[in-house]
């Protein structure tokens, strides 16, 4: 036989290329705000009082405080809410993480 044998059946030959089998990953397209979500973050850039004259200021915008915060929660959401808001985005961002932080501390543990 002779030593310079080809390779067995089941080996298969690897690419020359790795990037060849590799799929290509575009970056996500950043999904732009909503004008209402624009006008909920540029309301949160200006607010400055108390929780009793938000509310105030919501309803006489019309807006409801339930619908104010979903829009809110939604454009938070949105990378580009970061981008645009930096300095909002990160102050409600900490500031819903110490509410969540505070709404689980007490919770029992479950296994």
């Amino acid at each position: 036989m002779d030593s310079k044998c080809s390779q067995p059946p089941h080996h298969k030959k690897q690419p020359k290329n790795l990037s060849d089998q590799t799929p290509t990953l575009s970056p996500m397209p950043l999904v732009p705000l909503t004008d209402e979500e624009r006008a909920t973050l540029d309301f949160e850039t200006t607010w400055h009082g108390n929780a009793h004259r938000k509310q105030e200021t919501l309803t006489a915008r019309g807006w409801t405080t339930t619908h104010y915060y979903l829009v809110l929660g939604r454009a938070l959401a949105k990378p580009v809410a970061a981008l645009e808001y930096p300095e909002t985005v990160r102050r409600l961002t900490h500031l819903r993480q110490i509410r969540n932080n505070e709404r689980h501390a007490n919770r029992p543990v479950t296994r």
